[in-house]
């Protein structure tokens, strides 16, 4: 499946296409050759290569004028030949993948290991479906997150009168405190544990949010939305894990599938939402939006899995 998106990028299929299937693979295949107690640490190394790799593709946006300048080509095609070399890459990576091997499990074999037994108690304790919806109801209203993550730019453009010559350094910055946040995942996790560590996070995304759309300076703002998006990157492996904890082997790829569409769907629909509002001027509205949405997950996991062990 890994491999399969990797080709349809290749290809040129749009990258949400490419990166449903990629995802819940890849997240099933880390949770089928890692220990639950080293989970959090492996999906928080794989959201720190993640960002380092999307900060490594921002400073290569250079790459078309480059062309364009060195080689003597038109605009289109200095774009073109950029959309080349990722197309290499995704071969690159395809032949890197293919030889995996991957070792399937079959759920009519007893189980030895005691992590697998765990799982299975306890989703046994719920419906499958039940459990699905569970998580999803939970979690998906932090999709809301993406309104302020997408479209900050633009907002501080319309709040302050700012361009990105201002504000380009704050979220340079934030790109690296975000790395910093994530490798504290675990540390948090074994502290106050996966639940509270999520509950915890979002509260305080939630009052962050409150607070951003009525600061006087673009600085404050600025620095708000800085704690702001490195707590979301610090709860991205900690919700994944959690996920995958809480899904025995046998379901973790279904439910995986499931709850990532519902998330991305959610952050399309807000990031729309919130494109909307602030063509209309509503500047303080997408925040407040965000904040009533994480505070809304906060109450919903407290219900759901307060007594999750």
């Amino acid at each position: 499946m890994i491999a399969t998106a990797y080709i349809l990028g290749g290809l040129g299929m749009p990258a949400g296409i490419s990166d449903s299937i990629a995802a819940p693979s890849w997240l099933t295949m880390l949770a089928e050759s890692s220990k639950e107690k080293y989970r959090t640490k492996i999906f928080t190394l794989g959201m720190v290569s993640f960002s380092a790799a999307l900060s490594i593709g921002a400073l290569l946006s250079f790459l078309p004028t480059f062309f364009q300048t060195m080689l003597s080509i038109s605009f289109r095609n200095a774009h073109q030949l950029v959309f080349i070399i990722l197309i290499l890459i995704n071969i690159v990576a395809v032949i890197v993948v293919f030889p995996v091997k991957e070792t399937l499990i079959k759920t009519d074999l007893k189980k030895t290991d005691k992590e697998t037994d765990s799982a299975e108690r306890s989703f046994k304790k719920f419906p499958n479906k039940r459990l699905i919806f569970k998580f999803m109801f939970a979690t998906i209203p932090t999709g809301a997150t993406f309104m302020v993550l997408q479209l900050s730019p633009l907002w501080f453009n319309l709040k302050y009168g700012i361009g990105e010559a201002e504000i380009g350094p704050w979220f340079a910055a934030s790109n690296i405190i975000a790395i910093i946040f994530m490798l504290s995942a675990p540390i948090l996790v074994n502290k106050v544990g996966i639940i509270r560590a999520l509950i915890l996070s979002w509260f305080i995304g939630g009052v962050l949010m409150l607070v951003m759309p009525n600061s006087p300076y673009y600085q404050f703002a600025a620095i708000i939305y800085i704690l702001f998006s490195s707590i979301f990157y610090l709860t991205t492996p900690i919700r994944q894990s959690f996920a995958l904890e809480i899904f025995p082997p046998s379901a973790r790829a279904f439910a995986m599938a499931i709850t990532f569409a519902a998330f991305t769907l959610s952050g399309s629909i807000v990031s729309m939402m919130g494109g909307y509002l602030l063509s209309g001027m509503h500047l303080s509205l997408p925040f407040y939006i965000v904040a009533v949405a994480q505070i809304l997950s906060v109450i919903l996991t407290y219900i759901f899995f307060r007594n999750w062990k």
